[in-house]
């Protein structure tokens, strides 16, 4: 799952075009509805957040919200 970040954020189709190469991926611009994509694909398997400091600093927060699990 390819998602934007809200500090400079490269846009997804740039990101998915490469990614696309290697693997399926998907575009969810949405840091919240990308985590709760990635969270029901994986079900109790790791999810993985990688990207610039401030990405992950989004996600955390949207971690830390009801409904994320």
């Amino acid at each position: 799952i390819v998602t934007e970040g809200n500090y400079k954020p490269l846009a997804t189709s740039i990101i998915s075009s490469e990614v696309k190469k290697y693997t399926n991926v998907q575009e969810i611009a949405n840091v919240g509805e990308a985590l709760k994509k990635a969270i029901t694909l994986v079900g109790d398997d790791l999810c993985l957040v990688t990207g610039s400091i401030y990405m992950v600093g989004d996600a955390l927060k949207q971690l830390r919200q009801p409904g994320i699990e």
